[in-house]
This record gives structure tokens, C-alpha cells and sequence, in this order.
């Protein structure tokens, strides 16, 4: 598992607002710990979508009341959000340190609730922390980022920092091919990419990086005549642009790049570096580097595209998945950790069954733990995949041995 920071020394910020990452899937395992600090935990969930800040309002008024015997005042017609917001910290300030956690804020009217929150955590008193989960990031709270830490953060378990993006201009913009896919600007998500040529032709240019025009429209559209993909092409790059706010592309010397002021963060690409860098890497860097590695592919390659250059890459990328597994399974063996080793020999052949020679060392650890009918399961599976892929099975003199020893355990 990617290192993060520890939560208690997050909670020691003097930003009063805690942001949990909403792409950080064991977010609600930090619970526990944030209801074991010594301030006043407030437990409140926002379950009606398009919540506004009143609603709010009465949400922490029954909260405040259950769980904490403190009573809020109804609010006078027309009061603002700001001064709601004072009058809130005017009162707790009186009181022990509170620890407001509000769920699935992303049911909130974001527009709303933005001044309403911008202004508790300003006028909050200190030691009081505020604690917003969600399953997205709400762009209509960029004011409260000068108030917040985002937590956790990590660029290899691709984390970013919401709470502090660059204020010059910049976009960053994460790109996820495993599975259906998704990209985020800012932390926030493409929804709707109006139709499947959008989405080919920005997913095919994220994963080259950089390519000619020749090279787009063999991929992307082969069969049309160069005058019409051209059309194609520039219609499609337009509504793109129009998409994300912003060109994703510049055409420079023959080739098309990505825009430099763009911080680009490719799922695909981090893959790939981290299972790289394992091969020159220490051994537990490197079991690092491949756990990691093997976490980030999620499933497949952009499920639902099936373009050729689509399922080339596609098949390339479980190759990859399929070596970082039996690197896993040599390291994990080098240092003993025999059960974890026997999983990622299994996830490597279920991949690529033809390998004997990981076949082999599966087989010996199945001896090793006396699991005689798994370690011949594994040798039948190595027969029938050779016999598919080459007409023949021909096998190494150390694979017959084995076979026979674990017909002996039998």
C-alpha cells in the first residue's frame, strides 16, 4: 500500500477544513480515528440531493441537539449564509472543541452551501475541525481551498492534491484507461463526452502523447478519404476543446503534443513506469513499486472501445500485468513471503498460462505445502494452454520432476 501521512498529524493543521480524497476508496476506514480525537465528534449525513445551505443548517441544528445537547436557533427569513455561518462559531466557541464530519457532501447544492461553508471555516474557532466526505469534488468550493488540506495525498497511487492546485493557469487533468475510463479536470469529471469519436480521439492521443496527423487518422479512421478524416479530425478536436475548457493539443513541427501548461496524470503511463522502475529497483522497492503497480489496473484497458489500436494496446497492457505478477511471485519467494508468492504466480498464469517458467516455481511451492492436487491443476492448465498455442507440449526435464513428485504426494 502507497505511505501516506498520518491523520493525526493532518488533524494538527491550522486549516480547520479536512477534505477526504474522494477517490480514496478506504476513506470511511478513517472514521474510527477521527472519532477517537478529543474533540466533540458531530455526525451528520446529507442524504437529499441538491441540499442548500438552510437545509444544512437544520441538519447540524438536529446533529448539535442529538449528539452534543446543544440547540441552534431557527433562522430569521433572509439571514445570509455568512452570517449563519458567525453566529454558529460565536456559539461553539463557548464550548469544547467540536469535530463536524459531514457525509456525502456531494449531495449538497454546491452553489448554495459554498458561501455557507467558506464562512464557517473562517470564522471557526481553533481547535474545532470540519470534515467533508464525498464520493466527487465539488468545484463551487474553491473559496474554502485556502481553508483545507486534502487528505490523503499520493502521485503513485494517483492522489492529487485538490486543495492545492496551481493558481497560474495551469490544468491538471487525470487520465483513467483502466476499466470504462474517466477523466477529471481539476478533480472534477468529464460526464458527458457527446458521443464516442470525442472520447476515441482524446483517449488515443493521451496514450501517445505525441503523434502526426497520419498517425490519428490511420488509427482512428482508416477507411475514410484523407480530406474527409481531415474534417473528421478537426471537428472532433474542437468539440474536445469545447469539453474541457481548454486545448488539449498544439501542433508543433510536424507533430501534435500536449499543450505544456497542461499537468497531465496517465493512469497508463504510471503503470508503466512504476513496473520499470521495479527492474533496477532494491527488492522490497521493487515489490513496492509492483504492488503499486499491479493496484492501478483496475480492470482492462477503456472496456467499450473496441478499436483496433484499442484492443492492441489492450492486449499489450494485460501482457505487461502478466509480467508484473511473476516478478511478483520471484520477489515475494526471494524474501520468503511463500503465500503471497503462490497468488501472484496464479494471477500471472491465469493471464498468460503458457509460462512454464512460472508454472514451475508454482508447482514447487505447491510441494513446499504439500497441496498436491493444486500444484497438478496448475501443470494440466501449462499442458492445455501449450497445446493450444503450439499444436505440441514439449516440456522442460525440471517441469516433468516436479509433476512427478506431486503424483507421489497425491
Amino acid at each position: 500500500m502507497p505511505t501516506y501521512m498520518p491523520l493525526t498529524s493532518i488533524l494538527e493543521s491550522p486549516k480547520p477544513l479536512l477534505i477526504l480524497h474522494p477517490s480514496y476508496r478506504n476513506r470511511y476506514r478513517l472514521l474510527p480515528e477521527l472519532l477517537a480525537q478529543r474533540a466533540v465528534p458531530i455526525y451528520l449525513l446529507v442524504q437529499e440531493q441538491a441540499t442548500t445551505w438552510q437545509r444544512l443548517w437544520q441538519l447540524l441544528a438536529q446533529a448539535l441537539s442529538e449528539q452534543a445537547a446543544c440547540a441552534l436557533p431557527e433562522l430569521p427569513p433572509g439571514v445570509s449564509a455568512e452570517a449563519a455561518a458567525k453566529h454558529l462559531c460565536t456559539l461553539i466557541a463557548e464550548q469544547p472543541p467540536h469535530l463536524f464530519i459531514i457525509d456525502a457532501v456531494d449531495n449538497l447544492q454546491s452553489a448554495s452551501c459554498s458561501a455557507f461553508l467558506t464562512a464557517l471555516a473562517e470564522y471557526l474557532p481553533a481547535h474545532n475541525k470540519i470534515v467533508l466526505i464525498g464520493r466527487v469534488w465539488l468545484p463551487d468550493l474553491i473559496a474554502v481551498r485556502a481553508h483545507a488540506v486534502c487528505y490523503p495525498t499520493s502521485e503513485a497511487a494517483m492522489l492529487f492534491d485538490y486543495a492545492n492546485l496551481p493558481a497560474d493557469g495551469g490544468r491538471l487533468v487525470e487520465v483513467y484507461a483502466q476499466g470504462r475510463g474517466r477523466v477529471l479536470v481539476d478533480g472534477v469529471e468529464i460526464g458527458d463526452w457527446e458521443g464516442q469519436l470525442p472520447r476515441a480521439l482524446f483517449y488515443f492521443f493521451v496514450d501517445r502523447g505525441i503523434a502526426t496527423r497520419s498517425e490519428i487518422f490511420q488509427s482512428l479512421w482508416p477507411d475514410l478519404p484523407e480530406r474527409e478524416a481531415t474534417n473528421v479530425f478537426h471537428v472532433t478536436k474542437r468539440k474536445i476543446h469545447a469539453l474541457l475548457g481548454f486545448n488539449l493539443m498544439v501542433y508543433q513541427d510536424g507533430y501534435y503534443r500536449v499543450a505544456p501548461e497542461i499537468d497531465l496524470r496517465y493512469d497508463v503511463s504510471l503503470f508503466l513506469t512504476q513496473i520499470q522502475q521495479s527492474e533496477v529497483a532494491e527488492t522490497e522497492e521493487a515489490i513496492a513499486l509492483l504492488e503499486n503497480a499491479v493496484r492501478l489496473y483496475r480492470k482492462d484497458f477503456l472496456v467499450g472501445l473496441n478499436a483496433e489500436w484499442v484492443s492492441g494496446r489492450r492486449a499489450v497492457l494485460r501482457n505487461q500485468l502478466a509480467e508484473a505478477f511473476g516478478a511478483l511471485g520471484r520477489l515475494y519467494e526471494r524474501v520468503g513471503r511463500h503465500i503471497q508468492a503462490i497468488s501472484a504466480y496464479e494471477r500471472a498464469l491465469a493471464i498468460q498460462p503458457h509460462r512454464e517458467d512460472w508454472a514451475r516455481p508454482l508447482m514447487n511451492l505447491y510441494i513446499v505445502y504439500r497441496q498436491a492436487r493444486r500444484g497438478i491443476a496448475v501443470f494440466e492448465r501449462l499442458e492445455r494452454a501449450l497445446q493450444r498455442q503450439t499444436g505440441k507440449v514439449k516440456l522442460d526435464k525440471r517441469t516433468q520432476e516436479l509433476v512427478a513428485k506431486l503424483r507421489r504426494l497425491r
